[in-house]
């Protein structure tokens, strides 16, 4: 069997781009499926299997191939172990020194007691059928793949203790030493599927591996303040001048948008509506100012979020949000008014929406046009790291962001008032460049 990634030979399609498929070839017939990618074919690197950084979206379309990539070769690997798995008697007939060797006494062969086959891939396989969001349990395939073809499925769970544990940790980190984020990924599915086994009985409840904060450090989403002011001040360039004219130049609206609005969470800032949005003029070292003003509460924690803003740096991006909508409409366009979504359809929902219009916030990096990928929950790292530098108290950020309080912070001190917000929102604002 082959597979590999090609893009179509046959025709283009619209605008010169060519769709980049997926060819699969099993004794003698041939399966293309599409990624639903598209590229020019010139910047179709066929050797290497993937798009060129001449695409200016090079990042994102060869993740999302590579994804659907693994994914079909990883099902196509299961179910070829599967085959095995189910058939491996028959193929090994009376052939039962075999299993002797591996530690099992022939009356555990006859009487199939004991976890005979069972092993830790076949629990990460277990875990997955329980998980009910398809891009959840994607997320596992390179997981399984790592424990079947590094270490050919791993110990038998009858097997698996600290020591074991210990060495796989350690033999994960060497892999991936050079790539952190996938070291991150490996070891906290790791740690699922352990907790996972630990609970439906299958591993011992002493087996209880730590795992030392470096390997399960958080992503880095803090932006260099000067970074962050030479983007803010690029992004009020091109507004003053041409308005919100494009997706991209909105995206980055709704991105310095988040930090207005004191790093609102990404999936509460889409469930904000234009009913929840009122203005209030405040005396800011005695100049007169419009503030926006918004009661809330994070969804995450339930805990309420009171949000006074600046008008002026982003009136552009909320009158270009607001136009022709009611005040039953949500602010962005990620749910419309009357539909009733399940959780699960909310999350794909914002994951979908959020995901779209990221792809137009790239920093660029280096000397040949090289670009970085960020996220809108970069915003909120953003918002944390300007009011800690203007040297404020924690516990002011803390409530600024809607973060759990302590009963004495919650019931007996005295909370923020307006404008001691709209005063942090100006020196937000003003750090950035804004006058």
């Amino acid at each position: 069997m082959i597979i590999r990634k090609e893009i179509c030979k046959e025709r283009a399609v619209a605008n010169g781009m060519w769709d980049v498929m997926i060819m699969i070839r099993h004794k003698g017939k041939v399966k293309r499926l599409s990624t639903g990618v598209r590229c020019r074919k010139q910047h179709w690197m066929a050797n290497e299997e993937r798009i060129s950084k001449l695409d200016p979206d090079y990042r994102i379309k060869n993740e999302m191939v590579d994804m659907m990539f693994r994914s079909l070769s990883g099902e196509i690997q299961s179910h070829i172990d599967d085959f095995l798995n189910r058939e491996f008697e028959r193929i090994v007939g009376n052939h039962k020194s075999m299993e002797t060797e591996k530690g099992k006494s022939p009356d555990e062969q006859i009487s199939g007691e004991g976890d005979q086959n069972y092993n830790l891939a076949s629990l990460v396989r277990e875990k997955m059928k329980t998980l009910s969001r398809l891009n959840t349990r994607r997320g596992y395939v390179s997981f399984l793949r790592l424990v079947e073809n590094r270490f050919n499925g791993g110990a038998e769970l009858g097997d698996v203790d600290s020591n074991y544990l210990g060495g796989l940790i350690a033999d994960i980190d060497y892999i991936y030493k050079e790539k952190q984020p996938m070291r991150r990924e490996m070891l906290s599915k790791l740690k699922s599927v352990l907790n996972f086994g630990i609970e439906t009985g299958r591993i011992r409840n002493e087996v209880r591996p730590r795992f030392p904060k470096v390997y399960l450090d958080h992503k880095d989403r803090n932006l260099d303040d000067r970074v962050l002011s030479s983007l803010f001040s690029r992004y009020r360039e091109f507004v003053d001048n041409y308005g919100i004219i494009d997706q991209q130049i909105k995206s980055w609206g709704i991105f310095f948008l988040g930090i207005a609005f004191q790093g609102l969470a990404p999936s509460d800032l889409a469930r904000l509506r234009l009913r929840d949005i009122k203005t209030k003029m405040l005396i800011i070292d005695g100049n007169e100012e419009c503030f926006i003003v918004v009661k809330t509460h994070r969804v995450k924690t339930g805990v309420p979020v009171n949000i006074v803003a600046w008008r002026n740096p982003v009136v552009e991006i909320l009158q270009s949000l607001m136009q022709r909508k009611n005040d039953d409409e949500y602010l962005l366009d990620c749910f419309a008014k009357d539909e009733i979504l399940t959780e699960a359809q909310m999350q794909n929902r914002l994951c979908y929406y959020f995901g779209k219009i990221s792809r137009s916030l790239l920093l660029p990096i280096g000397k040949e046009r090289e670009t970085h990928q960020i996220t809108y929950y970069y915003a909120r790292h953003a918002f944390c790291n300007i009011v800690d530098g203007l040297d404020l108290p924690r516990n002011v950020i803390q409530k600024m962001v809607g973060h759990r309080l302590s009963v004495l912070e919650r019931s007996y001190l005295r909370g923020i008032t307006e404008e001691e917000q709209a005063k942090v929102s100006v020196r937000v604002f003003r750090k950035l460049g804004f006058s």
